[in-house]
């Protein structure tokens, strides 16, 4: 993981800048969120929004033309690798728009007459309208709509900062006079650890995005909020949930579903959140996304990182120490945290598990065993304490019956965390209310009160 800013031996932090900064090696897991220019109180960033509603109205354009191969052509977007955002597990990739997968968009788009007449509200429909469209596509569609915003910023930005910048060709640039994409020559920073075949550039430009309009999936306006708008008596976990192409087929017979939903989201803005990028744990969260899963080699840093964002997340716990394998090696108590809460869950596993302590197993690995179980269990009695958190790659139910008997039998609590909470918890203690600036804690404790209320109900 090499951050620019490192290798370029350029001592600021992102707390000093106003972009996010790019890594080298891999795409930062992150979006560009079209709601967040549109509800944004920033007014270059209020142009470039207005830059995506003059693209809609083209589309809308060409429609009503009937040009379906000018409609082709326009939503032959392409990924937009040069920002560095993406959701890859490896590496640096991307999946853009393709000629294959707007078939469907353009077929909808051209032959229907309610759609044809209204065009597109958001761009974000494509995620209903589409079965392979994703919020990954729908931030690619935007950064290649804004290209020449964002090479103009990210210049600017390299000057402010002594960034240096090279000629270097830029890929996928809208030229709305013509209707199509082109390439254009211009001086920005460029990628050194990345190689194209490009012989003009052998190595790709970067692009800086605002840290304003950047956040974490879903999409404020996302497909699964959409889902849950027009299949309202589903159950999550419960109930199976209706193929994406019988759902497009719903808004074909009836768009207003679409329009009725985007309406009905927007009127809950106050709950557009962004995160706070200034906040130093973010390094161990991205760390947490690039650590090899079942690697017992990066044991010691996925232990690290858990100790880190633990820390951070709950501020009733405190290090205690961090224990080392056996003479064996075959077992080790890995974090013990000191439990200081005076109020709350945990007080409550104070009061009801002699939980003076909190004992957290890190294990990076996807397949947590019930072996692991009764290991963590040999480890709690009344000195220490009775609670302990085993945190791994993935969550398993299948293992809430050892935990169970071990509440039931032993009066001893264990709780299964994957990456997936300590991502959300950490997201939820830096986030940024996007209409007033102010920032917003949401407590990660709710979650884990609902996990123990969750295994004494069973």
């Amino acid at each position: 993981m090499i951050q620019l800013f490192e290798y370029l031996n350029i001592n600021k932090k992102q707390k000093d800048v106003d972009f996010l900064i790019p890594f080298l090696d891999i795409d930062r897991r992150y979006c560009l969120d079209p709601s967040l220019l549109r509800f944004t109180k920033t007014k270059t960033l209020l142009s470039w929004d207005e830059e995506i509603r003059q693209f809609l109205m083209l589309i809308h354009q060409v429609m009503v033309r009937g040009d379906v191969a000018k409609l082709k052509k326009i939503l032959n977007i392409g990924e937009a690798p040069d920002a560095g955002l993406g959701y890859c597990r490896e590496g640096v990739a991307g999946n853009g728009f393709g000629k294959e997968i707007s078939k469907q968009v353009i077929e909808i788009l051209s032959k229907n007459d309610d759609f044809r007449k209204r065009g597109f509200i958001r761009l974000e429909e494509l995620q209903w309208l589409d079965k392979d469209i994703g919020p990954d596509r729908i931030s690619d569609l935007v950064i290649n709509i804004l290209k020449r915003h964002i090479i103009e910023y990210t210049q600017h930005e390299a000057k402010k900062n002594n960034i240096p910048v090279e000629d270097v060709r830029v890929n996928k640039v809208f030229e709305p006079n013509s209707l199509e994409w082109i390439s254009i020559k211009e001086k920005l920073p460029i990628n050194p650890k990345r190689l194209t075949r490009d012989a003009v550039n052998p190595h790709p430009p970067l692009l800086f995005l605002p840290k304003e309009i950047v956040k974490t999936l879903p999409l404020f306006l996302n497909y699964d909020s959409f889902y849950g708008f027009i299949e309202s008596n589903h159950r999550a976990g419960v109930d199976t949930r209706i193929p994406k192409p019988k759902i497009i087929n719903q808004i074909i017979k009836n768009p207003k579903l679409s329009e009725d939903f985007i309406k009905y989201r927007e009127s809950k803005i106050n709950s557009l959140y962004r995160p706070d990028f200034d906040m130093e744990i973010n390094k161990y969260v991205t760390l947490l996304g690039e650590i090899p899963a079942g690697s017992r080699e990066h044991s010691n840093q996925y232990l690290e990182v858990v100790k880190n964002i633990i820390g951070f997340i709950f501020e009733d716990l405190s290090l205690y120490k961090k224990e080392k394998p056996s003479i064996l090696g075959e077992i080790r108590r890995d974090l013990i945290f000191q439990n200081n809460a005076d109020t709350g869950i945990f007080a409550t596993f104070k009061t009801k598990h002699n939980a003076t302590h909190i004992v957290i197993d890190a294990k990076n690995t996807n397949n947590i065993t019930s072996k692991d179980v009764a290991q963590i269990s040999n480890y709690l009695n009344d000195d220490i304490g009775r609670v302990a958190f085993i945190i791994s790659r993935k969550k398993d139910k299948r293992l809430r019956v050892h935990s169970y008997a071990q509440l039931k039998n032993q009066n001893k609590v264990i709780l299964f965390i994957a990456d997936e909470d300590l991502k959300r918890w950490v997201t939820g203690k830096i986030k940024i209310q996007h209409v007033t600036g102010k920032k917003i804690s949401m407590s990660p404790e709710k979650s884990i009160e609902n996990m123990y209320s969750d295994l004494v109900s069973d």
